[in-house]
């Protein structure tokens, strides 16, 4: 994945980038509730600096499109995975507890996916990173 962007500020080892919305969001169906680019508004990542890039420099960042992959994998399948597991433990465990151990196992699976974002978002190859400074 690769975007182009402004840097704001600098923040450590990283800086504040401000992405404009990509040309193709204006097409998208699902642009009025999509969190990642709300329409029209720019958005910032913070991404690491390992190439010294300055506040008002245009810079390209990249992530590494399976990490991107994996990331999506975790948000989005992985708490549904959790829910037929659980689903599956409640109806073993008793007739009736299905539902219950639906939800238990998605609450788990939650969990699960927020410690692996700690563990994994401060790794730096799932963090964007500043490849080149254009201007």
């Amino acid at each position: 994945m690769e975007d182009i962007g402004v840097v704001v500020r600098l923040k450590d080892k990283y800086a504040v980038v401000e992405i404009e919305p990509r040309s193709f969001c204006s097409s998208c169906k699902h642009k009025t509730v999509c969190s990642i680019s709300p329409e029209g508004e720019k958005r910032q990542v913070n991404a690491l600096n390992f190439i010294n890039a300055q506040p008002g420099d245009t810079v390209r960042i990249e992530m590494d499109p399976k990490n991107t992959i994996l990331s999506a994998f975790l948000i989005f399948i992985f708490p549904v995975i959790g829910l037929f597991i659980g689903y599956f433990l409640g109806e073993w465990l008793g007739k009736g507890h299905g539902v219950w151990g639906a939800v238990v196992g998605l609450i788990c699976f939650f969990l699960l996916v927020r410690l692996f974002d700690y563990m994994l978002g401060r790794r730096a190859k799932f963090q964007p990173t500043i490849t080149t400074v254009l201007k």
